[in-house]
């Protein structure tokens, strides 16, 4: 038998065209569990967050126990003088039983007995008063006869009439008073009178006249 040697390998034939793909495999077992890494490094801190709302007010607190008194202050230095209530005033009498003749404009009643003259002077017929201090003051005066006559009494400031301080009685009077206030400045003049007859009249024994001035402001 005659044996032919082998033929050199021919080209390669072109590639053949994709086969199906195929089934599937069956799912591999699963593998081990990694380990856990080590913790990394604290990052560095954030800026700081916007303010909060402020919240509500609470409630009042209970009211605390009261403390113990405190040790009593020094004396306080004593305060200036206080100036008098009255600083001005004056009290003139005729307890005389004087007879004035009077006439229809006015006769001056005098006054000697002055049990007290503050802030006062007077003439030295003791029928004028001169005013020391300019205010407002309470005067009264009252004027007793020994019999009634239809006259009038006033007290003149500088030589006109008080229009209070005059008192007309239509009838037979033998006592006139008045009580009123009014504004004195300081130098002014004052006078008690009885005016509105003409002829003698007599004022009663004890207190006949009197007036009385109190400077109230």
């Amino acid at each position: 038998m005659t044996i032919i040697p082998a033929g050199a390998m021919g080209a390669s034939g072109p590639q053949g065209p994709t086969g199906i793909t195929g089934a599937t495999g069956a799912a591999g077992n699963q593998g081990p569990a990694e380990t856990t890494g080590a913790t990394g490094a604290t990052g560095a801190q954030g800026p700081a967050g916007a303010a909060g709302v402020t919240g509500a007010t609470g409630p009042a607190g209970a009211t605390g126990a009261a403390g113990i008194q405190g040790a009593t202050g020094p004396t306080g230095a004593t305060g200036p003088t206080g100036t008098s209530a009255i600083s001005s005033a004056m009290s003139a009498l005729n307890t005389s039983a004087s007879t004035l003749s009077v006439t229809t404009d006015g006769t001056d009643i005098p006054l000697p007995v002055q049990p007290y003259m503050d802030g006062f002077t007077a003439d030295a017929a003791n029928t004028e008063f001169a005013v020391a201090q300019t205010g407002t003051y309470l005067i009264s005066y009252d004027i007793k006869m020994t019999s009634g006559l239809p006259m009038s009494s006033k007290i003149t400031l500088n030589g006109t009439p008080i229009t209070n301080s005059i008192n007309t009685s239509s009838a037979s009077s033998n006592e006139y008073s008045v009580t009123f206030m009014q504004p004195l400045t300081a130098g002014d003049i004052l006078a008690l009178q009885l005016y509105g007859v003409n002829g003698p009249v007599s004022l009663q024994a004890g207190t006949g006249a009197s007036l009385n001035i109190v400077k109230i402001a």
